[in-house]
C-alpha cells in the first residue's frame, strides 16, 4: 500500500517562502491553498494565483516534487448572486423565501447548469496541475435549501449534488478531472449512488484536538468517517492539528503559540495510514510570516516533520 500525501492547507496570506524551506525539512509533499471567504472572495482570489509572484512561488513548491492543489468554499461564486433578482428560483429556500445568502436550490436544473459552467470556467481559471480539485459549498451548517422539491433531500446529499455538478463542469475542462465531496459540519452522505469521479475529504472541525482521533472522545468523528467512506473509493483526510485560526477563534488578534499536538499527530496518522486514505492533511490557517517572526519556526517543523513520517 502507498504512503500517502501529507501537507497543510494555507490561507493564501499565509503562503510564502518560509514554507517552502519546512516542507524541504520535513519532508511534507501536499499544498493546498485557500481562502476565507469573508476576506477574500472568489474572484479576488483568482486574480491572486495568478499573479507573477504566486505563480512563481507555487512553481517553486512543485519543483520540489509538492503536489499544489486550491481548496475553495466557492458555491457562492459558482452561483453568481447577481442572478437572484431575474431567478430567485435558482436559489435556495428558508422559512418559505428564496434567499441568496448560501449554496444554491439543487432542484433547479438552471442552477446546476450554472454550477457546471462555472466550474468549468473556475477550473479553467486556477490552472492547476494537478486533477485534483476541492471546489466546495458555501462554510455555513444548516445553510441549504427547504423548497418543496429539495425538503427531503438532507443536507448531505444537497451537497452530494453540488460536487456531481461541479465534477461535470471541471471535466469539460480536463476529463481525467476529479472533485471532492467534502464531510464537514452537516453535510453527510447518505445511500448515494458511488461517483468513481468524486472522492471523500473528510474535515472532523468537532473533535477533541487534546485526544486522538481512536479515543472514545472522538468516536463519533471516527464512525462517521469510517461510515462515509464507503461511498467513495478515495479518501482526504483535512484536520486542524495546526489551525491557529480555530484556535484563535477566528480573530488575528488573539493569536498565541500553537498548542503542542504532536503526540496525537503521530497516533492520528499512525490510525488514518492503517484505513488507506490517499491524503493526510491539516489546515495550518494564520501561520504566516508574522507568526514565525513572533515564534520562529521550530515546533511547526516538528509537527510537520511527525505529520510527515
Amino acid at each position: 500500500m502507498a504512503k500517502s500525501k501529507r501537507g497543510v492547507v494555507l490561507l493564501m496570506t499565509d503562503f510564502c517562502e518560509e514554507w517552502l524551506d519546512i516542507y524541504k525539512e520535513s519532508g511534507l509533499d501536499f499544498l493546498g491553498l485557500h481562502t476565507i471567504v469573508q476576506e477574500c472572495n472568489n474572484d479576488d482570489y483568482i486574480k491572486w494565483a495568478n499573479s507573477d509572484e504566486v505563480v512563481a512561488l507555487i512553481k517553486k513548491f512543485e519543483d520540489a516534487g509538492i503536489t499544489v492543489e486550491h481548496e475553495l468554499h466557492n458555491a457562492y461564486s459558482l452561483l453568481p448572486r447577481g442572478f437572484f433578482e431575474t431567478s430567485p428560483y435558482m436559489f435556495r429556500e428558508n422559512g418559505g423565501e428564496r434567499t441568496d445568502d448560501y449554496n444554491f436550490c439543487p432542484s433547479s436544473r438552471e442552477a446546476i447548469g450554472m454550477i457546471e459552467f462555472q466550474a468549468f470556467m473556475f477550473a479553467k481559471a486556477l490552472g492547476q496541475t494537478s486533477l485534483s480539485y476541492h471546489f466546495w459549498s458555501d462554510d455555513k451548517a444548516g445553510a441549504w435549501c427547504s423548497c418543496e422539491r429539495c425538503k427531503g433531500i438532507s443536507s448531505g446529499n444537497q451537497a452530494y449534488i453540488f460536487s456531481e455538478a461541479v465534477l461535470r463542469g471541471i471535466r469539460k475542462y480536463n476529463p481525467d478531472a476529479r472533485e471532492c465531496y467534502l464531510a464537514y459540519q452537516d453535510m453527510k452522505a447518505k445511500d448515494v449512488k458511488k461517483n468513481d469521479g468524486l472522492y471523500l475529504e473528510f474535515a472532523p472541525i468537532h473533535r477533541v484536538l487534546t485526544e486522538p482521533i481512536t479515543a472514545e472522545a472522538n468516536r463519533g468523528d471516527r464512525e462517521l468517517l469510517l461510515d462515509q467512506m464507503k461511498y467513495f473509493d478515495k479518501t482526504y483526510i483535512l484536520d486542524y492539528w495546526l489551525d491557529e485560526s480555530l484556535f484563535s477563534g477566528w480573530n488575528r488578534a488573539n493569536i498565541s503559540e500553537l498548542p503542542d499536538l504532536e503526540r496525537i499527530i503521530r497516533e492520528d496518522v499512525k490510525y488514518y495510514e492503517t484505513l488507506g486514505v490517499e491524503a493526510i492533511t491539516t489546515f495550518a490557517a494564520y501561520v504566516d510570516s508574522d507568526y514565525f517572526k513572533r515564534y520562529g519556526k521550530e515546533n511547526i517543523i516538528r509537527y510537520c516533520k511527525a505529520l510527515a513520517e
